[in-house]
């Protein structure tokens, strides 16, 4: 039995191909998901013919998605959002701000964005950020991330006043240490 299949995709697939286009797939993920869900076919002369209304119908809605995306763009675009976060003296954070966070509180400000397209490393400090939103290859924005301890409401951590150090006991003076003679 062969463990690849050539299939005719009827439907987009990120990381598959586009419409119209013949790719190699496993025979199991063909017959299991591709099929049955409607998003390719085998390419035989007949669906070769039927796909080019599928093409038509896909650009049309790719059109809109684009027109959405440079919407979105245009709107996320000079937008910042803040977290408060646990904090020690120093700035550093007890845990971290995700993607998954700064999606949440895009979304909370009502932009239709997912977790998968915030570009964001783990933040592990207080502080002002600015986070890639990658909506498609041709929509990318950033947005300012502002990193707030929860107690003071600031991105940075004022410093700590140092201790005072207390002044040394007087030799011979009540309460200090005396010294002992040596013996002889």
């Amino acid at each position: 039995m062969p463990t690849s299949l050539e299939v005719l995709l009827r439907r987009s697939v990120e990381s598959l191909g586009r419409v119209g286009e013949v790719v190699k797939v496993r025979t199991g993920y063909a017959r299991n998901y591709l099929f049955p869900h409607g998003i390719a076919v085998l390419p035989t002369k007949e669906n070769l013919r039927l796909v080019e209304k599928d093409k038509a119908v896909e650009a049309a809605l790719e059109a809109e998605r684009a027109k959405q995306r440079a919407e979105l763009v245009a709107k996320l675009a000079g937008t910042s959002v803040s977290i408060e976060v646990k904090s020690n003296p120093e700035g550093h954070l007890f845990g971290s701000v995700t993607a998954k966070q700064v999606a949440e509180l895009l979304v909370a400000k009502g932009f239709a964005v997912e977790e998968r397209h915030v570009r964001l490393e783990p933040v592990k400090q207080l502080g002002e950020y600015e986070v890639p939103v990658h909506l498609a290859a041709d929509a990318e924005v950033k947005v300012k991330l502002w990193v707030l301890d929860e107690v003071t409401k600031q991105a940075t951590k004022a410093p700590a006043e140092e201790p005072k150090p207390e002044p040394a006991p007087e030799k011979g003076a009540k309460g200090g240490r005396s010294a002992k003679a040596p013996k002889a």
